[in-house]
Order: structure tokens, then sequence, then C-alpha cells
């Protein structure tokens, strides 16, 4: 139900605590895009209804609409601007890139998740929680072609309505 809140303009009803938001002002405030890496961990819509909420933020998610259609449907009845804030990855290559190129110019912010790998996904391994685990290359990739910062956001719901926000540059 929280969720709702966020989503339909009604975040102040909810403690939110933000925890190193400070990096994603600073970049937007300079004018400058940033890729928001997410993780299927937490609350992503959360972060999605701040982009909102937040005002002077300007959001883009990169999501496959058809994936989600059901949620999707839902969340844009309860708030239509949602919609405009989604980059479908089921474009093609070419298009998607230059969306996602288009509003890194303008200093937005594109979001993505950063923690599982598609078929075909070039990646790599790492030493996560005491095992290995693969992480896909692309969202770094994306972030050195187009010359961004990459900062990593969190949204863990902590009970009784209560939210913390973890942003942590990563480069």
């Amino acid at each position: 139900m929280t969720i709702f809140y966020v989503l339909s303009g009604q975040g102040q009803r909810l403690g939110i605590t933000f925890h190193g938001d400070d990096a994603v002002h600073r970049h937007y405030a300079r004018g400058q895009g940033q890729i928001l890496m997410l993780a299927h961990m937490g609350s992503f819509e959360m972060l999605r209804g701040l982009g909102h909420d937040w005002g002077e933020l300007r959001l883009r998610i990169l999501m496959d609409r058809a994936a989600g259609a059901k949620m999707n449907t839902v969340l844009e009845r309860i708030n239509p601007a949602l919609s405009e804030m989604l980059i479908d990855t089921s474009e093609s290559d070419v298009d998607r890139i230059l969306r996602v190129r288009e509003a890194l110019g303008r200093g937005e912010i594109v979001c993505l998740m950063g923690d599982r790998c598609l078929p075909g996904e070039r990646y790599t391994h790492c030493d996560f929680l005491g095992a290995r685990a693969a992480f896909p290359l692309s969202p770094w990739l994306l972030a050195a072609m187009m010359r961004v910062p990459v900062v990593m956001g969190l949204g863990l719901y902590r009970g009784d309505n209560r939210y913390t926000l973890h942003f942590e540059e990563l480069s």
C-alpha cells in the first residue's frame, strides 16, 4: 500500500530516510546526465515514484514494457506521468541508445537494473555475499560510452510505512 502513496504524489505520508542522495543532486545541479543503477532488491517502484515526487529531477527508466505490462497499467492509472518516464528496452538497439543519449544530454537521470544478465549479454563475475555471481557489463559500457557517472540506488522497506533510500556514487 505504501508504494501507492508515493506514486500518487503523497510520499509525505511515509517516513523516508535518504543516504547519499547528495551525489545525485550534485550531478543534476551541474546539468550532467547520470546513470542510476538499481537492483531487484528493495523497492524499485519507490525510487520510480520519488523521481516524480522530487519534482525537479527528471528520470528516465529503462524497462521492458511488455514484461511488466499489467503492473505498468495499474501504476499509470494511479499516475499517468509515470508513462512518460519509460524508455522501452524492447525498442531497437539504435532507437533505445539514441533515446538514452538524448536524455543524458539533457542532464536527465537514466535508471536501469544492473544486477541480472540477459541471455547473450556480456558479463563479469564478482565475489558477492560469499559466492561468485555474474553481473552485466552493459550498464558500465553504456556509462563509459556516454561519459556519465554511475550512482547506485536502493530503496529498502523498513516496515511500518518507513523506507531507507541509499545512494552511492560508483564512478
